[in-house]
């Protein structure tokens, strides 16, 4: 492949590690909840509520 070779496809590797955290982010939180880990939003935020 080379240095050049190389250095081409930093981008795209840099893309796919982007790709994955988004995904990530958007399981995260609904995950936490399952397991109990994280309060549901109206009991930490009681003025909603009303």
């Amino acid at each position: 492949m080379g240095l050049l070779g190389a250095l081409r496809v930093v981008p795209l590797v840099a893309i796919a590690g982007r790709v994955a955290f988004v995904i990530g982010k958007s399981f995260y939180e609904k995950d936490l909840r399952r397991l109990g880990l994280l309060p549901d939003l109206a009991l930490k935020t009681p003025e909603l509520q009303s």
